[in-house]
């Protein structure tokens, strides 16, 4: 009896502090245009553009919020530590220094928009064509831990 009132109190923690992370947080889409530079500096850049829907904590949000009712705003975005985590979770924690190959992730361009808070309960990113070619879409949530864990677009 002991053991399984324990499971449930480590779920019902664990559910706690994820709907902690939920209930306070914002949600961001970054715009990614990147490639691979390969040892010899010759870089081929990606055929698509990564688009990176993530949920983070209020205080990884950087700019101020524009007065307005569209849902996507411009302006605010990720921190630089928040972004930094979130290259490290897509390509690696050594993405700056390279692999092992030589061979090195670039980020080319990057764009963010904020959902509007005001607009949160809505969720534009099921409307995404996962099969549409000009895209590959990400779907990361902070963790009280400060890492990314990435997760599929419908436990978005």
């Amino acid at each position: 009896m002991r053991s399984t009132s324990r499971a449930k109190r480590g779920m019902s923690i664990a559910f706690i502090r994820l709907m902690e992370v939920h209930m306070n947080s914002r949600t961001l889409m970054l715009m990614l245009k990147d490639g691979l530079r390969v040892s010899s500096g010759f870089l081929s850049e990606a055929s698509y553009q990564c688009v990176v829907y993530c949920r983070v904590p209020e205080n990884w949000v950087a700019g101020d919020l524009p007065n307005s009712d569209d849902l996507w705003l411009k302006g605010p975005g990720l921190t630089s530590a928040g972004l930094e985590m979130l290259f490290k979770k897509m390509y690696g924690d050594t993405w700056r220094e390279g692999n092992e190959d030589g061979s090195q992730y670039v980020v080319l361009s990057s764009g963010a928009r904020l959902l509007n808070p005001r607009r949160s309960e809505e969720t534009p990113w099921r409307d995404d064509d996962p099969n549409d070619k000009r895209f590959r879409f990400f779907y990361f949530v902070a963790g009280v831990d400060g890492r990314f864990a990435s997760v599929k677009r419908e436990a978005f």
